[in-house]
């Protein structure tokens, strides 16, 4: 009876041991099985913020070389950053650089000047230079020939008083500067504002000059008229220049043809005279 009891409960014993170790195994097998597989996460939002593709330095403009969308993590983007908006990088060309942009940083409204904010003028400005408005007619400015960007000389025409004679006076034309950058025709700082006219007559042109050569073209509009003269783009001089080049036209030079030269002659005591 003995025997018969401990072979059942080996038996048993063996039953539920083979169990257990398969229950193990294919508990093993299943964990390496969910291991294998990827983790499933929740996709990631990403926007696409508007960047600049190269340094872009204070006072250049902006073109469609410059800027460029780049992916970017949702829950990074700053609200001051251009997100998502095709055909908003358009609205940037012409702009100006107001502080330094490095090559791969996001862009943001704060960092450049439209066109039509009043600040404009300025941030096109070289540094230490100044903008000095011109009055001028519809010849003195060459009017529909130059435009922003444009580099003319600056001519002065006047009328001299000459006290050493009773003729009193002669023209008198001096170039007073040379290769000055325009940057406005009147209140249009590139070739042509969207709307405007063509047949629209600017009567001031806007110059960017050196302090010493703004207090010169002051001057010279309180003397009298001012002349732009166009330069041509392969003019080989450089530089804002101060000229005293000069041409007159007297007076004087028609009336001494009319004059009468009296010669005296004298002979002994008897004095004739003669005209010539």
């Amino acid at each position: 009876m003995k025997r018969l009891l401990s072979l059942f409960f080996s038996v048993v014993f063996a039953v539920v041991s083979t169990y257990a170790i398969k229950m193990m195994l294919e508990g093993r097998e299943k964990v390496s099985i969910a291991e294998a597989k990827p983790s499933e996460s929740k996709p990631t939002v990403v926007n696409r913020v508007l960047i600049a593709k190269r340094k872009l330095t204070v006072g250049s403009f902006i073109s469609d070389a410059d800027v460029g969308w780049q992916d970017w993590p949702d829950i990074e983007v700053p609200q001051s950053f251009i997100v998502n908006k095709v055909g908003e990088e358009a609205k940037l060309y012409g702009s100006v650089v107001r502080n330094p942009i490095a090559a791969g940083q996001p862009l943001t409204l704060d960092n450049v000047v439209d066109p039509s904010d009043r600040s404009f003028l300025s941030a096109i400005l070289e540094p230490g230079m100044r903008a000095i408005t011109v009055p001028m007619d519809e010849a003195g400015g060459n009017t529909g020939l130059i435009f922003p960007g444009d580099y003319v000389d600056v001519i002065l025409t006047q009328s001299i008083n000459n006290i050493s004679y009773d003729e009193k006076s002669y023209k008198k034309s001096t170039t007073i500067l040379t290769n000055q950058k325009v940057i406005a025709i009147g209140r249009r700082l590139s070739e042509q504002e969207k709307g405007e006219s063509k047949s629209e007559t600017a009567r001031t042109v806007t110059l960017e000059a050196t302090p010493e050569h703004a207090q010169e073209i002051a001057l010279a509009m309180d003397l009298g008229r001012l002349t732009l003269a166009l330069r041509s783009l392969a003019s080989t001089e450089t530089g804002n220049e101060l000229y005293d080049r000069e041409s007159s036209f007297s007076n004087e030079e028609n009336t001494a043809k009319n004059k009468k030269v009296i010669l005296k002659i004298i002979r002994g005591n008897s004095v004739d005279e003669t005209s010539k």
